[in-house]
């Protein structure tokens, strides 16, 4: 109402619609809308390249979106590390590793990138270094709310690894976590799919669901799910979140 040329308020109220309402359309519109407004403004590519084309499984534009964003951005360590995980979904974990590590050298401390570098190399089944950076990432970020994504990454990696003893601590580390806050199910479907327990996967994924969690957009892309894309269950997720029917 202010300033109807804002690209940032474009940008940020297409995120609502991308990550709340699951509108993609919308979503795609408004970031469009901010980038022909600012085309200078790296965060509306950013997004979308990761929210849209990234969650749609649209790989080479997410990459072309991020690219662009890094050529505006080039010190935004959220930006780099997002195109590592872009990357991560396609299967190509030397680049994710590679982009992990670039992001890692202009910020030592920024979790999200042991996070990416976690999953990525969990996802290519090195158990051990996936292990390593997860715990890395979980000493930066102590009594963080983000700490449940590194969390749910370990706990997947434990499960992928038949370490069950050590799921178990994660699960229990979980519990207590949601006695005093929120803990996301999107990553306690991420361990239940570790360990094997499709069923178990696809009721926290569906809790997810019912509590609009920004992360179930990545259902179609995010690895860990990959052996749920032929359940019926799984079907109707990605339907209601925009994915597919």
């Amino acid at each position: 109402e202010l300033d109807p040329s804002l690209a940032e308020a474009h940008a940020s109220l297409a995120a609502v619609k991308n990550c709340y309402e699951w509108d993609l359309a919308a979503a795609e519109a408004g970031y469009r809308r901010a980038i022909a407004l600012d085309s200078s403004y790296a965060t509306t590519l950013h997004w979308l390249g990761l929210l849209i084309h990234g969650a749609k499984g649209e790989f080479a534009a997410a990459v072309d979106c991020h690219e662009q964003a890094i050529e505006l951005d080039p010190l935004s360590p959220p930006i780099i590390a997002d195109l590592a995980i872009i990357y991560a979904f396609q299967a190509d974990f030397e680049r994710a590793s590679m982009y992990c590590r670039r992001a890692l050298e202009l910020d030592p401390h920024f979790h999200r990138s042991f996070w990416f570098l976690g999953l990525s190399r969990a996802w290519s089944g090195d158990i051990q270094k996936a292990e390593d950076a997860l715990k890395q990432g979980l000493e930066l970020c102590q009594g963080a709310a983000f700490r449940s994504r590194l969390l749910g990454a370990l706990g997947f990696t434990y499960g992928r690894a038949g370490k069950r003893d050590r799921v178990d601590e994660v699960k229990r580390h979980l519990s207590r976590m949601r006695e005093t806050g929120y803990v996301p199910s999107f990553e306690l479907a991420q361990i239940e799919i570790g360990t094997g327990n499709v069923a178990g996967a696809l009721t926290c994924l569906e809790n997810a669901v019912i509590g609009r969690e920004s992360f179930v957009i990545f259902l179609k892309s995010w690895r860990a799910f990959a052996p749920l894309l032929s359940e019926p269950r799984f079907r109707r997720l990605l339907a209601q979140v925009g994915l597919g029917s």
